[in-house]
């Protein structure tokens, strides 16, 4: 909902490597901040214990460290470390999460810090570790300007989505600008789309009607999937019936009538 997702990784890695792996997947190393994005990551952990199936303590990379000139501050929250990211700047860290171990004090060295899990999916706070350092797995944040809307699928079937941060599935509940969905249409016409931001807003670019993949021919749209017309009636999908010139519609509602003596003249009557 904030426009952001995030990505947990299980790997062995220094801090650069997980920098530039997220850099790779069009993302950057995640802040942790309180609110929606300390809950958001909360979800990715507790989502499963990755390797040892939770039997021991994970340290993850985030983006938090104390440069060089910086001081220990033993009275602030984060110590006197600072998120990287400068959009993140003045924001408050009252719900932060507390410190494992109380950092060094200085004021000359750099110093990175991680995430540790209990058992790998339970938070226990900030660590201390050293940049050159292997934490056990690092988290990813990907900012987007909008979202496109879900396609609707009509006739098409096989849908795939491939995210911009290397995500694939067969359903996706959001799609950020870089998304790209495949599908067959009626005929074994295969047809792709790219969610794409101009100035207007995120869009599709490559779906025909609108949004949606595979158009309905002889049907239409009910809940995004095509439907069956048994009767010609009004339809909250948008389906409209008329009749032709010379003919009424009837008291029933759906059939048509030869117009008599004193009837509305054409056009008047749908």
């Amino acid at each position: 909902a904030s426009g952001a997702c995030y990505s947990l990784h299980h790997a062995t890695f220094k801090r650069q490597m997980a920098e530039e792996a997220c850099n790779l997947r069009g993302g950057v190393l995640s802040t942790v901040r309180g609110g929606a994005e300390l809950r958001a990551v909360l979800t990715l952990l507790r989502a499963g214990p990755g390797p040892g199936g939770g039997s021991k303590d994970l340290l993850f990379w985030v983006a938090l460290e104390r440069r060089r000139s910086h001081c220990t501050l033993e009275n602030e929250p984060l110590r006197g470390f600072s998120w990287l990211s400068p959009d993140d700047v003045g924001e408050s860290e009252s719900d932060t999460l507390q410190w494992v171990e109380e950092p060094q004090r200085s004021c000359t060295a750099r110093s990175c810090a991680g995430l540790q899990a209990t058992g790998g999916i339970e938070p226990a706070g900030w660590k201390e570790m050293r940049c050159h350092g292997r934490a056990n797995g690092y988290l990813c944040k990907y900012q987007f300007e909008g979202l496109c809307p879900a396609p609707r699928p009509g006739a098409a079937s096989n849908l795939s989505y491939r995210a911009p941060f290397q995500l694939y599935s067969a359903a996706l509940d959001f799609s950020p600008p870089g998304t790209e969905v495949s599908a067959l249409c009626p005929g074994q016409l295969s047809i792709t789309a790219t969610c794409r931001v101009d100035g207007v807003g995120a869009r599709w670019d490559g779906i025909p009607s609108g949004a949606v993949l595979c158009p309905c021919p002889g049907r239409y749209l009910r809940a995004g999937k095509c439907s069956e017309l048994p009767d010609c009636l009004d339809d909250l999908g948008g389906f409209a019936c008329e009749c032709a010139a010379g003919f009424m519609l009837g008291k029933d509602g759906r059939s048509c009538v030869t117009k008599g003596e004193g009837q509305p003249g054409p056009g008047g009557t749908r």
